[in-house]
């Protein structure tokens, strides 16, 4: 009776072994991360349709109300805020592709079985930018240049800085380069109840 409960707890305990190798087996490494994030680093500081091509799926779209902001140039459009700023490969293409490559750098990176958070900062003089995203993944089809594609990706920064970057937003702040408010208060709508 004993060795039947040795038996019955061998087999359970390999089959929990075998399917959480089977699960590992279909998650990405800290450096099948980095790559990853590189490879979206690159699209943006070394663009190329080739790099498009070998890091986003098919499938790809971008989720960023900060990019969509500054596409929209503080208007209603043509990029719906909380909609797919680009929600293709080709878009992603056509979009980023005419924009002038963009040096940033990552200062972290956490990563799941199949996605990517990455901090990053790029200077845009006068200010410092920085933004955070995340990338969601799938398994490139075999004997593909990188091993995971970088399926969605949501991102998010300062856009703010980069309108001032652009010239496009122009600050009022003192000597000491401190904001400067006027005393007309600015009324904003209640939300819910006021206790």
């Amino acid at each position: 009776m004993l060795s039947r409960a040795y038996f019955l707890a061998a087999v359970t305990l390999l089959t929990v072994i075998s399917s959480a190798s089977n699960q590992t087996s279909h998650c990405m490494s800290r450096a099948d991360a980095q790559q990853v994030a590189d490879n979206y680093q690159n699209l943006q500081t070394q663009f190329t349709e080739a790099l498009v091509m070998v890091s986003l799926s098919e499938g790809f779209a971008l989720y960023s109300d900060s990019t969509s902001e500054l596409i929209n140039s503080g208007c209603n459009g043509p990029v719906p805020m909380g909609e797919a700023t680009f929600s293709s490969r080709d878009a992603f293409l056509a979009g980023q592709g005419s924009q002038p490559n963009l040096p940033f750098y990552q200062f972290g990176l956490w990563h799941t079985c199949k996605q990517v958070v990455v901090r990053w900062r790029f200077f845009n003089a006068p200010l410092i930018i920085t933004g955070i995203m995340a990338l969601e993944t799938i398994p490139a089809p075999p004997n593909a240049t990188f091993p995971w594609l970088i399926e969605t990706v949501y991102s998010e920064f300062d856009s703010g800085s980069w309108l001032v970057g652009l010239g496009l937003l122009i600050p009022n702040c003192d000597s000491n380069g401190t904001a400067q408010y006027s005393r007309k208060r600015r009324a904003l709508p209640m939300i819910g109840h006021v206790i």
